[in-house]
């Protein structure tokens, strides 16, 4: 089974790789747990063994991907005998890997038994991916919304309305003289003037809830709402680009 290095059947390179670190060999159990995975990270290609006699040099030997992800649904359907070939069998091979992984010793590929593996060990290496911009611009956003927390706090002096049940219980404790006996009162009532010039008349039109905000809120609303679903799709573009790159 390949995946990055080409193994030669050759013994005498496979004692090579295993002498220098190359290739490890794990048990049947072992190499089941290892490979029945959908992400594979630790290790690569791998090679099946077995001692069957009847097997002459080179003329057994089968190579596979062993993460396969292109047109299949199972990447390690490789591993079940026989071989499935459509999505039905695989999915079925994904279900007994927990019999194989307790009967090892049963374990056999094309006909024959494994004895151990020896598999590739991959280099370990972790990096940090970032868009700069984004993360410039996350951080210059988070100053400025410390900053106004800290001046608000200092400029207090009163309890704030953070919820409904702040202004409610405010409103029950002291009730605002301005609205009392007002029910019809309306945002143009008190943003306009001229219209609190005679008693407040009922109006059969009905007023939608986005009456209650004015034009120029609405509009701040929609743009911070639009450059903060934008922000995130440019990072994962920078990203992308600095991947491919």
């Amino acid at each position: 089974m390949s995946q990055g290095l080409s193994l030669d059947p050759d013994p005498e390179s496979v004692s090579e790789l295993v002498a220098n670190g190359t290739l490890k060999m794990l048990q049947p159990s072992d190499c089941i747990s290892a490979y029945s995975t959908y992400y594979q990270t630790t290790y690569g290609s791998l090679m099946l063994v077995t001692d069957n006699p009847n097997i002459t040099a080179g003329g057994n030997l089968v190579t596979q991907p062993v993460m396969d992800t292109s047109d299949r649904e199972v990447p390690y359907a490789w591993m079940c005998d026989p071989y499935p070939t459509d999505f039905a069998e695989q999915r079925n091979c994904s279900l007994r890997v927990p019999e194989m992984q307790s009967h090892p010793n049963d374990w056999v590929m094309y006909g024959y038994k494994v004895d151990y593996c020896l598999a590739e060990m991959l280099p370990q290496t972790c990096t940090l991916e970032f868009s700069f911009p984004l993360a410039l611009i996350v951080i210059i956003a988070n100053l400025i919304k410390m900053i106004v927390i800290g001046v608000t706090a200092s400029y207090l002096k009163c309890a704030p309305l953070l919820t409904t049940g702040d202004a409610v219980a405010s409103f029950t404790k002291r009730p605002d003289e301005v609205t009392e006996g007002k029910c019809l009162l309306s945002r143009e009532y008190v943003t306009i003037p001229q219209s609190r010039d005679g008693q407040l008349c009922y109006n059969e039109k009905p007023n939608r809830w986005r009456s209650s905000l004015s034009t120029r809120r609405w509009v701040a609303c929609l743009l911070s709402y639009a450059v903060n679903k934008t922000l995130p799709c440019y990072g994962v573009y920078s990203l992308a680009i600095l991947i491919d790159t």
